[in-house]
């Protein structure tokens, strides 16, 4: 076995097991709000913006289960109801939130497809919009400023900490003039 395939087998041995209950739980309640919006908000005009997390859920959960640093943050591109849950978001604030609902972590100021989390107790949830590629700005300035608190202000506690920005870009297609 190569060196750095010992150094992969090492760190992945010594990472945590997923606590699967908690994420079968979460994957639940974040489908059961996705058909709650789909089947009776929507129709009922309660929300304008649906969008589902199927096929996301699992991805979002894990990783958000997997942040643990106060200053971690993650930005995104919608949807990311589920990530939101495995960061602490209670399911009252998640399903008030994309009502546009005072009270709850925005107090009404998000639509749900887009938000911001700044968690008193955890990893964040950065504003964002709703512009393909508009979460990669946000991060990058989240993660200069750790790397600012880390290395100029000596700051330990943001030297593991980290910023993910979750998206997709378009897809890649060949075409006659080559890639674009």
């Amino acid at each position: 076995m190569s060196a750095t395939a010992q150094r992969e087998s090492s760190i992945l041995s010594n990472a945590p097991a997923p606590d699967w209950r908690r994420v079968a739980y979460l994957m639940h309640v974040s489908r059961a709000l996705d058909e709650i919006e789909e089947r009776t908000l929507v129709p009922a005009r309660k929300i304008f913006y649906q969008f589902s997390a199927r096929g996301h859920d699992l991805a979002q959960i894990l990783l958000g289960s997997r942040l643990a640093n106060p200053n971690d943050a993650i930005c995104g591109l919608l949807p990311l109801a589920a990530i939101l849950l495995a960061l602490g978001v209670s399911i009252v604030d998640a399903l008030g939130s994309s009502m546009a609902r005072a009270g709850g972590y925005s107090d009404g100021r998000d639509i749900g497809a887009v938000f911001n989390y700044p968690n008193p107790s955890g990893p964040s949830a950065l504003p964002m919009c709703g512009g393909v590629g508009a979460q990669f700005t946000p991060t990058a300035g989240w993660a200069q400023a750790l790397e600012y608190r880390s290395t100029l202000l000596k700051e330990a506690e943001c030297g593991d900490a980290i910023a993910v920005a979750l998206g997709a870009m378009p897809p890649w297609r060949p075409t006659a003039s080559g890639p674009r």
